[in-house]
C-alpha cells in the first residue's frame, strides 16, 4: 500500500430512515405529527393509513419520526412497529410469509407470550392429522388348524415309524402306501390344495384378483400378519391459507401480544417496488391484513389492526390501468400525463379512499439547504478530504443531472450519488479530482456505450 493510499479513507453512507427532519421545510416533521395523531386516534378500531409519495420522498423517514413522536408523548401506551417488506418477500406465498415473519417478530418483542404464540405457530405450519392404528396377529382357519396340530407332529412321526417298521418285520405284501399314517398325509396335502382353491375362487370377483400360485403362497404362509399399536401424526402444509384463515390467525396473534397498554402498528412496505404486473395482486392480498371483506370475524379483545401502507400513487394507478387495459393504453396515459398540465381527477383517487381511512401525502423534502446537506455527506464519506475547493462544481454537476431528468434532489439520491463519487475517487487513488469524476458520472452511460466518444475533438 502506498503512502497515498493510507490517506484515502472512505466511509460508505447508509441510506437509513431518518429519525428527525433535518431540512428547512420541515415537511416530514409535520406529516409525521399527523401520522402519530392518526395512530393514536385509531387506537381501538381497525384502521388503515396510506402514505402516498414517490420513491425517495422519505416515507420510511416519516414513519420513524412518527414512532419517535409517539414515544415522546409520554402516554401510557407502548407502540411497537412491525415492518413487513413485500418487495424482499417477492415470489413467496404472501399470507404464509407474512404470518411467519409476524410470529418470528412477536417471539422477539414479546418473549413472555412464547407458549401461546407457539400454539398459533402450529396452525401456521399446517393442519395436523393423527391416525391411531390398533391391530393384532391374525391367522385364517387353515393357519389355526396347522398351529393346533403342531404339538402332535412328534406323535405322528413315531406312529408312522412303528407302522412302517411293522410292515417290514412281517414282510407283509400289503404296502405302507395304504396305511392310515400315509392316508392322513395325503388328506392333509389335498386339504391344503383345496384351501388354496377356495382362496383363488373367492378372489375372482375382486379387483385385486389372485393367481392360483399367489393363492397357494398365501395359504402356505398361513396368512399371518404382524401388527402393533401405533399412532401416526401427519402435518399437512398448505401453500397459502385462504383469506378467512389468514385474518383469523392474524387477529389471534394480535389478541395475544396486544394489551390496553401495548399496541402493534403493522407497516406493509415497498409494495410499489414490485414489478407492475404483480402490484395489484399484492395490493389485494395486503388489504386482507386490515379488511375482512364483509365476513363477520369474531374479534377477540385487543385484536384490532392498525396498518400503514406506503405507496407511490402513480405507480399503483399505472399498474391498475395496465391490468384493466392493454399495455399500449397504459403507456399512452402515462405519456399524456407527462406532456399535459391538467386538473387531477377525483375518480383516480377512489381506489385509495375506499382502501384507507386516512391518506397522508409525503412530498419530497423542499431541500432549500440541499447544498449544505450535500457537503455534509461528502465530508462524512471522505473525512480526510482537504478543503472544499471544487465541491461546488461537483454539486453543480449533480444539480444539472437532476434538471436533465426533471427531478428534485432527495436524500436518497444525494447519498447514492456521493457513494458512487467517493468509490471512484478512492478506487483510482485520488489521481482524478472530484469535479472530473462528477463529469464522468454525468456522461458515464454514454461513454460506456460509445467509448470512441472520448477521441472526438
Amino acid at each position: 500500500m502506498s503512502e497515498k493510499d493510507k490517506h484515502l479513507k472512505r466511509n460508505i453512507l447508509i441510506d437509513e430512515p431518518a429519525t428527525a427532519d433535518s431540512f428547512n421545510g420541515q415537511g416530514h416533521d409535520r406529516t409525521a405529527a399527523a401520522l402519530a395523531s392518526a395512530i393514536s386516534e385509531f387506537d381501538d378500531q381497525d384502521r388503515a393509513i396510506g402514505l402516498d409519495g414517490p420513491w425517495g420522498s422519505g416515507k420510511s423517514s416519516v414513519v420513524e419520526i412518527a414512532r419517535g413522536k409517539l414515544q415522546a408523548q409520554g402516554n401510557s401506551i407502548d407502540y411497537r412497529f412491525f415492518t413487513y417488506d413485500i418487495w424482499k418477500s417477492q415470489g413467496a406465498a404472501f399470507r404464509r410469509s407474512f404470518l411467519e415473519h409476524f410470529l418470528d417478530w412477536a417471539h422477539t418483542e414479546f418473549p413472555r407470550k412464547k407458549s401461546r404464540l407457539e400454539e398459533v405457530e402450529k396452525k401456521v405450519k399446517g393442519k395436523t392429522r393423527t391416525i391411531d392404528t390398533n391391530n393384532r396377529n391374525i391367522l385364517d382357519w387353515y393357519g389355526i388348524l396347522v398351529i393346533a396340530f403342531l404339538p402332535f407332529l412328534p406323535l405322528y412321526y413315531f406312529w408312522s415309524k412303528s407302522v412302517f417298521d411293522g410292515y417290514a418285520e412281517t414282510d407283509s405284501e400289503t404296502s405302507f402306501l395304504g396305511s392310515a399314517p400315509f392316508v392322513m398325509l395325503i388328506v392333509f396335502l389335498i386339504g391344503t390344495l383345496a384351501w388354496a382353491g377356495v382362496r383363488f375362487s373367492k378372489s375372482r370377483g375382486l379387483d385385486d384378483k389372485l393367481s392360483f400360485k399367489e393363492a397357494m403362497s398365501q395359504t402356505l404362509l398361513i396368512s399371518s400378519k404382524q401388527y402393533e399399536d401405533q399412532r401416526v401424526t401427519q402435518h399437512i402444509r398448505e401453500t397459502d391459507p385462504n383469506d378467512f384463515e389468514f385474518q383469523k390467525v392474524c387477529r389471534e396473534v394480535l389478541s395475544i401480544i396486544q394489551t390496553p397498554k401495548s399496541r402493534v402498528v403493522i407497516i406493509l412496505d415497498n409494495i410499489d417496488r414490485l414489478p407492475r404486473e404483480e402490484i395489484m395482486d399484492h395490493w389485494a392480498m395486503a388489504r386482507a391484513v386490515f379488511t375482512s371483506g364483509g365476513a363477520p370475524l369474531e374479534r377477540a379483545q385487543n385484536g384490532v389492526v392498525t396498518v400503514i401502507l406506503p405507496y407511490d400513487r402513480h405507480l399503483i394507478e399505472a399498474a391498475l390501468d395496465r391490468k384493466k387495459n392493454s399495455p399500449e393504453t397504459a403507456k399512452a396515459k402515462e405519456a399524456n400525463h407527462t406532456k399535459e398540465m391538467a386538473i387531477s381527477s377525483l375518480s383516480s383517487r377512489e381506489l385509495f379512499s375506499k382502501t384507507f381511512d386516512e391518506v397522508l401525502f409525503v412530498a419530497p423534502p423542499v431541500m432549500s439547504n440541499s447544498r449544505e446537506f450535500f457537503l455534509e455527506k461528502v465530508a462524512q464519506a471522505l473525512p480526510e478530504l482537504k478543503g472544499n475547493e471544487g465541491l461546488f462544481r461537483v454539486y453543480s454537476v449533480f444539480n444539472k443531472m437532476l434538471q436533465g431528468s426533471g427531478g428534485t434532489a432527495t436524500p436518497r439520491q444525494i447519498i447514492g450519488y456521493i457513494n458512487e463519487l467517493s468509490s471512484l475517487y478512492v478506487l483510482h487513488d485520488g489521481m482524478f479530482s472530484l469535479p472530473t469524476i462528477a463529469v464522468y458520472i454525468a456522461y458515464r452511460d454514454h461513454l460506456e456505450h460509445t467509448p470512441s466518444y472520448l477521441s472526438d475533438p
